[in-house]
């Protein structure tokens, strides 16, 4: 199933015994494109505090009652580690979750795929005896690969040919909790219509910028099979989406 991150935002989330609060954000990995973690706002249970949960952790998702289930307790939620700001996290708490929720480290996985993030630290050659090291005054090395949701809403969508419009949402797929599209928000340029894009169709992304580039052109977009955002997505609405473009899906057909 795919669902809006929209749709996540104003989902409940619920541990095995109650509510723990609501999706403040999502955050996503800007190499493979795919959720690394909720951020959950616990509201009133845990005034002040967001806790990240990554989607293994989710065991269903509730379309009906806009809630998503865990297969956490509330205890366990009120053990981990909070987060103590927004973006950039830390690889050490990433390591600190998963050492406590049990998760599998999805960095381990990523270095034996050969999908090697670019060094955290510089090389360092000693020009002199070093100093004899200081506990606890080396900054939290940030995780530069995780991105907002929130962030990249608004971001420009430029292809070969012109402007299209900015990011509206982006859609998630259940079966890995990856992007598969972006909803692009045309403006005056097609009547405020909606289309889908999805991230291996673009070439690059400016985060400085905020501009996302895209190989496809004006024409084609405008050719394309419209998407109604209250209308579920149909794998005949994709193959239709994906043969148009002539771009290769990314399921397999039985």
């Amino acid at each position: 199933m795919l669902y809006k991150a929209s749709f996540l935002t104003q989902c409940d989330i619920l541990a095995t015994d109650g509510s723990i609060g609501s999706v403040h954000d999502q955050y996503f990995d800007d190499r493979s494109w795919s959720l690394r973690y909720l951020v959950v706002d616990t509201g009133n249970w845990l005034p002040g505090r967001k806790v990240l949960i990554a989607p293994t952790a989710i065991s269903a998702v509730d379309a009906k009652n806009d809630a998503l289930r865990l297969d956490l307790s509330k205890q366990q939620v009120t053990e981990s580690p909070g987060m103590s700001s927004d973006l950039p996290v830390s690889r050490q708490m990433e390591e600190q979750m998963s050492r406590h929720f049990g998760w599998p480290a999805y960095w381990d996985a990523e270095a034996a795929a050969g999908i090697i993030a670019p060094p955290m630290i510089p090389p360092f050659a000693p020009q002199e005896p070093p100093s004899p090291p200081q506990k606890d005054t080396a900054p939290p090395i940030a995780n530069p690969n995780l991105r907002s949701v929130a962030e990249i809403r608004g971001h420009g969508i430029s292809v070969t040919d012109g402007e299209l419009g900015t990011v509206d949402d982006v859609i998630f797929n259940d079966g890995g909790w990856m992007i598969r599209y972006l909803v692009i928000e045309t403006g005056t340029w097609l009547s405020g219509r909606k289309v889908l894009l999805a991230p291996s169709w673009c070439d690059s992304i400016d985060w400085s910028e905020r501009v996302i580039r895209a190989r496809l052109s004006r024409d084609a977009i405008e050719s394309c099979p419209e998407f109604d955002p209250d209308v579920p997505i149909t794998r005949d609405y994709e193959d239709a989406i994906h043969q148009h473009y002539r771009e290769d899906t990314y399921w397999i057909d039985a």
